[in-house]
């Protein structure tokens, strides 16, 4: 490999670790009490749609995106994390076009993904060219799952 090849590729990942760092550290002096492993890749726009409870905690190479705009929504996105709640690491939090709330003293295990929107699913289209689902926006209320019997349409999906 070619020195200035190497060099850009290490200034490169410097820069994103850099990025990281001060969103680390802009977040956490916002929600004091907070723990903020590193690295924890954050996207967000407004720093006011982000609510993290006291002792709670993110591990490391988790990725959380927050949008309160949205170009394929109307509906603002948020995240809330309750107090003493746990989110493991590589954890996947994505609150574009709907709010996450995870209550106080929940534990989220390594790896989970919690998208509190989507697009609309129709047979025989193209998942990715469909229109974004406004419905989908995180709320599932927990009547719903008490009425569910097995055999009907599962209320968290919205087409069945």
């Amino acid at each position: 490999m070619q020195p200035m090849k190497r060099f850009r590729g290490i200034v490169t990942e410097l820069r994103k670790l850099v990025r990281y760092a001060s969103s680390n550290y802009e977040i956490g002096r916002a929600n004091p009490g907070t723990t903020l492993a590193f690295p924890i890749a954050w996207q967000y726009d407004n720093l006011e749609a982000i609510t993290l409870g006291k002792e709670s905690y993110i591990g490391p190479f988790s990725e959380i995106v927050v949008l309160a705009a949205n170009r394929f929504t109307s509906v603002p996105g948020k995240l809330v994390i309750g107090d003493r709640a746990v989110v493991g690491a590589f954890c996947n939090l994505r609150a574009a076009g709907g709010s996450l709330v995870i209550g106080k003293h929940t534990m989220l295990a390594q790896g989970v993904s919690l998208i509190a929107s989507g697009h609309s699913v129709r047979s025989g289209c193209i998942y990715r060219d469909e229109p974004w689902n406004e419905e989908k926006d995180g709320r599932l209320d927990w009547r719903q799952l008490l009425d569910w019997r097995w055999g009907q349409r599962p209320p968290w999906l919205l087409h069945w």
